[in-house]
């Protein structure tokens, strides 16, 4: 695994050797950021500066590390498996991120507590839960009920399309891509629906 693009570009990346995580592959994550880019260009979300960011179920940080390489202002890594959240602290380092950037949480996101005012509220999300288990509309229901977000934000939640989870009337699904098993969906908040 490689960072795509940003200040960090080609570098490769530390994984964890476990069967509990599956990052998310090269061609989807520069297909994903390609469709970020174009919604920036459009004025649809704010540019990289203004961007603050959760990287739920983040397995080595893969997401986060590209939104960080391409210039958000801070990411929070969030994983409950202890080699994922080793991975990701190493894949920080490895990229020289200050800790005024990254916040890495080894906890489970689906169990957080209230948001501490230390780290800011999200306004883009990637959701890569474990496939087949419907954990990605509850984490960001959580996240939403915990003050993790802002008012207004964009979740991109990565599942199986063999395994899709069914969403709560209250989602906003803007757009859905496939590439091979994997699905993405684009989800606005309430706020600009």
């Amino acid at each position: 695994m490689r960072i795509i693009a940003g200040e960090h570009r080609g570098r490769l990346l530390d994984c964890p050797s476990n069967d509990l995580t599956r990052p998310t592959t090269d061609r989807v994550r520069e297909s994903l950021f390609a469709i970020l880019d174009s919604l920036q260009a459009r004025g649809d979300t704010p540019k990289w500066q203004d961007i603050y960011t959760i990287d739920g179920f983040c397995g080595a940080g893969t997401l986060g590390l590209e939104a960080l390489s391409r210039g958000a202002s801070h990411v929070t890594f969030i994983d409950d498996n202890a080699p994922a959240i080793l991975s990701c602290k190493k894949n920080i380092a490895s990229c020289k991120i200050s800790g005024s950037q990254a916040t890495t949480l080894q906890q489970n996101i689906l169990n957080l507590p209230e948001k501490p005012n230390h780290i800011p509220a999200a306004n883009l999300i990637f959701l890569d839960p474990p496939y087949g288990h419907g954990l990605g509309y509850p984490a960001l229901q959580h996240l939403q009920n915990k003050n993790w977000l802002c008012d207004e934000y964009l979740c991109i939640l990565e599942s199986d399309k063999k395994h899709p989870e069914a969403p709560p009337q209250t989602i906003h699904i803007e757009d859905e891509r496939m590439y091979g098993r994997t699905r993405l969906q684009f989800i606005r908040s309430p706020a600009e629906s």
